[in-house]
C-alpha cells in the first residue's frame, strides 16, 4: 500500500519479483488502489521481452528500441527510465537490485518506498515527508495483526519493512534539521526497532551515530 502511496496516481513503477509485486496487483486488482498505476516486474522483464512490450502498448507508449541496451546490461534500466521520463512519471521501487540502480543513482530520489526518476534535482525530502504523515498507513509496522505464526513474517516481512530504513532516516535528518525534536524522536525509534528486527540495528547505528 505505502509503495502505491509514494507514487503518482498515472506512474509507472519498476519493481523486482515476486515479494514486492504481488501485494502491489492485488491492491490493484482486488481492492481497486491507483488501478492506473503501471507495474513493471524488472524480473519478468529481464526474462520475458514480449512482457515489457505489452505493458507499453497498453500504455500507449513508444520506445525507438535500437537506443536501448541489452535488457540484461546494468546500464538497460536507465535507459529505460530515462526514454520513458518524458511522457510518463517513472518511480523504482526500493527492493530494485543496486546493480540496477547504480547507473541511474544521479537520477533517483526517494520520496517514500520508491525512487522518483528525475533528470533535474528537486525538493524531494518535502514530497516524502507529505507521503510519510498525509497518505502512508504505519500500523502494521508495529503491530502483528496474525496470531498464527508463519514462516514469512519471520523471514520475509522483516527483510520487506528493511526498506523503510532509508526514507526514514532521511526524514530524521529532514525533521531535526527543521528543528522538530519530538517528530525526529519518534522516526529514530521506529527506525531502530525495523533494523532490529532485520538484524541490521548496527548499521543503522554507524550511519546515524556519524551524522
Amino acid at each position: 500500500y505505502n509503495v502505491l502511496m509514494s507514487i503518482e496516481k498515472d506512474a509507472i513503477l519498476f519493481t523486482n519479483g515476486d515479494n514486492d509485486t504481488y501485494p502491489i496487483w492485488l491492491l490493484q486488482r482486488v481492492q481497486g488502489i491507483r488501478t492506473a498505476v503501471t507495474v513493471m516486474n524488472f524480473h519478468l522483464i529481464t526474462k520475458y521481452p514480449d512482457y515489457l512490450k505489452k505493458l507499453l502498448q497498453e500504455r500507449q507508449l513508444e520506445l525507438d528500441w535500437s537506443t536501448l541496451p541489452p535488457v540484461k546490461e546494468e546500464g538497460f534500466l536507465f535507459a529505460l527510465c530515462k526514454a520513458l521520463a518524458p511522457s510518463v512519471p517513472v518511480y523504482v521501487a526500493l527492493t530494485i537490485e543496486p546493480a540496477h540502480i547504480k547507473p541511474l543513482a544521479d537520477h533517483l530520489f526517494v520520496v517514500g518506498l520508491a525512487y522518483q526518476y528525475s533528470p533535474r534535482r528537486f525538493d524531494n525530502l518535502s514530497v516524502l515527508q507529505k507521503n510519510w504523515e498525509q497518505s502512508f498507513r504505519l500500523d502494521y509496522l508495529t503491530h502483528d495483526w496474525y496470531e498464527a505464526w508463519r514462516p514469512e513474517t519471520e523471514r520475509i516481512v522483516p527483510s520487506l519493512n528493511g526498506n523503510y530504513l532509508a526514507p526514514l532516516v532521511l526524514l530524521i535528518e529532514h525533521t531535526k534539521a527543521k528543528e522538530e525534536i519530538e517528530k525526529s524522536n519518534r522516526l529514530r525509534a521506529l527506525a531502530f526497532e525495523l533494523a532490529r528486527k532485520a538484524g541490521s540495528g548496527a548499521e543503522l547505528q554507524r550511519i546515524l551515530g556519524a551524522r
